[in-house]
């Protein structure tokens, strides 16, 4: 009771193309709540998740959830994310963001 489920997702057009990413929150009777979409530009399937998982971090955090599930397609996602050692001149500033903004909700 309480909890909201964010699930977002990346994709890109070839290994190397255009990209967006988008998500959905939900309540915990599944009912949406609200959804997002962005045109990333040229990138990778990893990048594109992450762009992602940031975006939707957000915007649960303006619509003031304080406890939430959040669900990604991408394990490496994850690992990456629990790696503090893990560095990408690229990607790190990303994953820092998401870092973040799992630490602003009070259970994640």
């Amino acid at each position: 009771m309480g909890w909201k489920k964010l699930n977002t997702d990346g994709s890109v057009l070839g290994s190397f193309g255009q990209a967006g990413c988008g998500g959905v929150v939900r309540d915990e009777q599944g009912n949406w709540i609200a959804g997002f979409t962005r045109h990333i530009g040229t990138t990778n399937c990893f990048a594109a998740e992450l762009w992602g998982l940031r975006d939707g971090l957000s915007l649960c955090l303006s619509l003031n959830i304080p406890c939430l599930v959040v669900e990604v397609d991408t394990k490496a996602i994850v690992d990456v994310l629990r790696n503090y050692n893990y560095d990408n001149i690229i990607i790190s500033p990303i994953m820092d963001d998401c870092r973040q903004l799992v630490s602003c909700f009070q259970q994640i």
